[in-house]
């Protein structure tokens, strides 16, 4: 086990508050001293995956910090959170293999010690927990001007592209793209009927029962739970992705990449290759690192009760209509 993998397990074992205390106390104004604000371009475009939860960001993720060399956020960082620059620039010293080649993951999180992380205690440093969907105007320009130095910073001790995978900057995207404006999307789309059912099925499995909120609150949260977990679920799909059109709207739509979950589980290697000259396009230069399966299966039965399943599917065929 490397030194950092290490620091890392001794580091959860002293616990969650502690280690929130260190990140946040600590670490967090230590790299935004180090981190200075960058008023000239970045070297590269930060990457960043998005999309409505179980829409198959997960493996997307999984796939890219595999196939391609990229610097991307992991458990580790996750431990570190306060200052993933150092935790970057101290795996180059230790040589840490990330790329582990596995593909399990439950709802977002992936096991393994250089696993891709979402990472979301680092994004509130900068954002607010609380409404998710976040304006420009309801955040700090300094705390924007913060994060566009610290992403600079992992991009100078990463020095390669760097990938981001964080489901709530859906709901960011005016301020992200205001401090970012280099910014790149992969939008993960799925099939709505299996996204709706996926989001069911999580709900069943972590709160047992279907009603309980799991996930992303877009602004319409308040008036969306209060209806049948079914509307909800099929709601709050269709209020991200208009959010995400939006932003194509008004920054532009050649910043955003599609990306199908059953092509991608069907036809990996093409849906990568597509990725990859996306991401040309926009001048990268990314270096191939290992290889990944040509296709997965993806979920064809019904893991919710024939009731609801027969709701949501009601449900959608009255909204296209």
């Amino acid at each position: 086990m490397d030194i950092l993998s290490q620091l890392k397990h001794a580091w959860k074992a002293s616990g969650s508050h502690a280690s929130r205390a260190f990140n946040r106390g600590i670490l967090h104004p230590i790299e935004c001293l180090f981190a200075r604000p960058i008023s000239g371009g970045l070297p590269t475009s930060p990457i960043f995956i998005i999309g409505s939860p179980r829409s198959g960001s997960t493996l997307l993720y999984q796939l890219l910090a595999q196939r391609f060399d990229f610097t991307y956020l992991s458990n580790v960082h996750a431990s570190f959170f306060g200052a993933p620059s150092l935790v970057e620039l101290l795996r180059h010293h230790s040589q840490a293999n990330r790329t582990q080649g596995q593909y399990r993951s439950q709802f977002g999180y992936a096991k393994g010690t250089w696993a891709p992380s979402e990472c979301g205690e680092f994004w509130y440093r900068f954002f607010p927990r609380n409404p998710q969907h976040t304006l420009l105007s309801e955040v700090s320009a300094k705390n924007m001007a913060r994060m566009r130095g610290v992403v600079g910073k992992l991009q100078e001790a990463g020095n390669k592209p760097l990938l981001f995978k964080n489901m709530p900057c859906a709901l960011r995207l005016e301020p992200l793209i205001h401090a970012l404006p280099e910014a790149i999307f992969l939008v993960m789309q799925r099939n709505l009927l299996d996204n709706a059912h996926s989001i069911l099925c999580a709900r069943k499995t972590i709160y047992h029962d279907y009603g309980s909120w799991w996930s992303l609150k877009p602004r319409s949260y308040p008036k969306l739970r209060i209806l049948p977990a079914h509307v909800q679920v099929v709601e709050q799909i269709r209020a991200i992705n208009d959010l995400i059109d939006q932003a194509r709207n008004q920054f532009g739509d050649e910043r955003f990449l599609d990306v199908q979950y059953e092509t991608l589980c069907d036809n990996t290697h093409d849906e990568l290759n597509s990725i990859e000259r996306f991401l040309k396009n926009h001048g990268l230069t990314i270096s191939h690192n290992a290889a990944v399966p040509a296709s997965f299966p993806h979920p064809s039965t019904c893991n919710i009760s024939s009731r609801v399943y027969q709701q949501l599917q009601e449900y959608i065929s009255a909204r296209a209509a």
